[in-house]
């Protein structure tokens, strides 16, 4: 049987001294970035839309201004802005701005391109609070990125992540899906919030009419790990703190590359008690 990742399988492979199985995977694979924005709530915002496309320079497409009534809840957006090839999004409501990115296949694997471009279009709530006047209380990003197996069989990676992550207490074999939430508190004043799941990626060669697909009339393309890293400044809030401004957002950023490497550190390698 050929490889499905045969490039990789070098680089994803490391040595280690247990004698257990080991936790295989492909490249990584950036997929998704978010950056918010938080303020307390500013009823007349969808005004500031027009004046906003100026300020953004042709980054984004004519604003999608959405028919909600300035009463209805306040987290509905009251306008979207769209990039031009259709990656980016920039949704802002009366109390929440949010650039949301999804990554191709050019961009993807190159983490530093990824950061790097989050870090160019942090600049745009800049001149998003250059126009409207609000009064900030939360600032965040998030990344999402994926490990895909190389593992011949997902049954395969249930059972090592099993292992690899649960205790023994709480290891009974028979693990189909895992999810795990783990929020930290850093200096004091940010949640680090760590999400881990596994995946599973399935086409068709034929069209789906069926509302409900059965697994078995499709194809596994892909399984894997998938991450979700976040850092905000809801812990600082919460102690009265001031937010955190635009500026840091590079820190921020920074702080989530670090983290990536300590995830990778931990699930990459051998498991430990094999019997």
């Amino acid at each position: 049987m050929p490889e499905r990742y045969p490039a990789a399988r070098e680089n994803a492979l490391r040595e280690t001294i247990h004698t257990g199985p080991i936790m295989k995977f492909s490249d990584p694979q950036f997929v998704s970035s978010k950056i918010f924005l938080i303020y307390e709530r500013h009823v007349m915002v969808r005004k500031s839309l027009f004046t906003l496309e100026e300020k953004f320079e042709g980054a984004f497409l004519a604003p999608e201004i959405l028919p909600i009534p300035d009463e209805a809840p306040a987290e509905i957006p009251r306008g979207i802005f769209r990039s031009k090839h259709g990656y980016s999004n920039l949704s802002i409501s009366q109390i929440r701005s949010e650039l949301t990115t999804n990554y191709d296949s050019s961009f993807n694997k190159d983490f530093n391109k990824c950061f790097d471009y989050m870090i160019k279009k942090s600049n745009l709530f800049d001149r998003f609070l250059s126009v409207v006047a609000v009064s900030q209380v939360g600032l965040g990003c998030s990344i999402n990125f994926r490990l895909p197996s190389l593992d011949d069989d997902e049954k395969v990676l249930a059972e090592k992540l099993e292992r690899k992550l649960l205790s023994g207490l709480m290891c009974e074999g028979g693990l189909y899906d895992l999810r795990l939430s783990l929020a930290r508190v850093v200096r004091d004043k940010l949640f680090l919030n760590t999400n881990l799941n596994n995946y599973r990626k399935y086409s068709s060669s034929k069209p789906i009419i069926s509302q409900n697909p059965r697994l078995c009339d499709l194809t596994l393309d892909e399984f894997g790990l998938e991450f979700s890293i976040e850092l905000n400044d809801k812990y600082g809030y919460n102690k009265g703190d001031k937010s955190c401004s635009i500026s840091d957002l590079e820190d921020f950023i920074n702080t989530i590359k670090s983290e990536i490497e300590k995830v990778k550190g931990k699930i990459l390698g051998g498991i430990s008690g094999d019997k």
